[in-house]
Formats: C-alpha cells, structure tokens, sequence
C-alpha cells in the first residue's frame, strides 16, 4: 500500500503575502502599490474575527496583503469602499501608499 505522502501533490497556498518587516520598508520609502481586488476572509490566526484580503501589484508581482477587520474604523471604511469600486465594470486599480500612525498602518492614495 503506497504511504500518504508518495500520493499527495503540495497545492500551492496561491500569492506570497507582504510581511511586516516589507510594509515596514514600504512606510519608510513612501513606495506605491497597486491594489487589484479586495475581499473579507475570516482571519485563520484570529479565530472568530475577519481580515481585509487585498491582492496588490508590487514591483511588477501579484501579491497578498492583509489587515485585520475592526481594528482601525477608518482603514475599515476605506477598504469597504474601494472593495465596492473595483468590483464596479468600470473601476480600474488603485495605486496607494502605506502610512505609519501611531501603530496603526493606514492606507492614503499615492501622489
């Protein structure tokens, strides 16, 4: 009888996520990216809490980022928002930058 794992193919996780030390990096350099699509997912290391899913086009790469939901009302309000948009026919994607206040990481659009 073959063993588990002669059998099983890794299904890849899908994008790579932008850590802490990147948006770090990217407060500090005012650096734009750009974001496709955002969805509300149920957080997996917060059981019982949601997260912000955004795919983000960085340094010519897709990627994903996340925030967690309810934790900064108007991070909140501007994701909701823009999640609304770019499901519109007509939206196009949003460049952004990431800025640092206070420990929270808010999202401000790109000059």
């Amino acid at each position: 009888m073959p063993k588990f794992f002669d059998q099983y193919t890794t299904v890849p996780s899908g994008l790579s996520y932008v850590g802490k030390d990147e948006k770090a990096v990217l407060i500090r350099e005012g650096a734009p990216l750009t974001i496709h699509s955002i969805s509300k997912q149920p957080d997996q290391f917060n059981p019982g809490k949601d997260r912000y899913v955004l795919t983000v086009e960085l340094d010519g790469e897709q990627r994903g980022m996340a925030f967690g939901a309810g934790t900064v009302f108007s991070r909140d309000a501007l994701l909701e928002s823009m999640a609304e948009y770019l499901t519109g026919e007509t939206a196009e994607p949003v460049t952004v930058k990431l800025v640092q206040a206070g420990r929270a990481i808010l999202i401000e659009e790109a000059e």
